[in-house]
């Protein structure tokens, strides 16, 4: 099942702190999928934000996975989806 922004959203803004900064760990290519956070107030990071700064492109790509759940495990606030091995390494 997909939900849109707007659904995902409307399910996650009670625990959000008015323009917050948030770090999404996604798979979504179009970034512009995210507007309805930005429009929100918020602003938004993805790994590739970080690709130069951090020297990511001589990375091998498997450990990208591992990077994301580091870094998604120190924020303040976790939002998952509760199938996802993915969110369950990130809370543990």
């Amino acid at each position: 099942m997909k939900l849109s922004a707007e659904e995902i959203y409307d399910n996650v803004k009670e625990g959000l702190q008015p323009k917050e900064i948030l770090y999404i760990a996604t798979d979504e290519k179009d970034k512009t999928f995210f507007a309805p956070f930005r429009d929100a107030g918020h602003s938004l990071f993805f790994l590739d934000d970080f690709r130069e700064l951090a020297d990511l492109d001589v990375m091998d790509p498997n450990h990208m996975g591992m990077v994301e759940t580091v870094v998604a495990s120190r924020g303040r606030a976790f939002v998952g989806t509760f199938r996802s091995t993915f969110s369950g390494y990130i809370n543990r």
